[in-house]
């Protein structure tokens, strides 16, 4: 079986499960949605394309933490204020600021393997070199810092994240 290695790496990521408007939180990890996500903008997927989604969603998925990173907290306000001439710009019909919290995991690294048809993985791959759509760690503002692909190898996931080279400056940890 065919398993696709990525590395997720950059100065943030923000893998959100359960994000709400005021609130959007992260997981300490990459989630399956964030990375099927990610492949579907290397693909170049509509966001009605639900043949290629089932697709991605088909691949079984694990994740190596080589650097867990830490959490930072940002406060945002949008809206209060005026806007291309007009006196009010408003968000979510309220003429008031609306302030939110976003969570991002700063300097974190992991990789991720991904094993289905060999077929797929070998076109996702194809797509991770030469992407349709910017890729993003789960959210616009967090772009990876080193290329996501890091390769496609023969056997298992387990033994793909065993053998996946390390973040060049990764913790002494448990893959050492």
């Amino acid at each position: 079986m065919k398993v696709l290695v990525v590395r997720l790496e950059g100065p943030f990521q923000a893998w959100s499960a359960q994000g709400k408007l005021v609130i959007r939180d992260t997981e300490r990890e990459p989630t399956k949605s964030g990375v099927i996500g990610l492949l579907g903008a290397a693909l170049g997927m509509d966001r009605t394309d639900d043949v290629t989604l089932s697709a991605l969603a088909s691949l079984k998925m694990g994740v190596r933490v080589d650097r867990a990173g830490t959490l930072l907290r940002d406060y945002h306000t949008a809206g209060g204020g005026t806007f291309r001439g007009e006196k009010r710009y408003f968000v979510h019909d309220t003429e008031d600021c609306v302030p939110s919290e976003r969570y991002y995991l700063q300097g974190a690294s992991f990789v991720a393997a991904l094993a289905g048809d060999d077929a797929l993985v070998l076109r996702i791959a194809g797509a991770l070199e030469s992407p349709h759509y910017a890729l993003f760690l789960g959210r616009r503002s967090c772009p990876p810092s080193v290329p996501v692909l890091m390769n496609v190898v023969e056997g298992t996931i387990r033994e793909a994240l065993a053998n996946a080279a390390l973040a060049d400056d990764a913790d002494d940890g448990p893959y050492r």
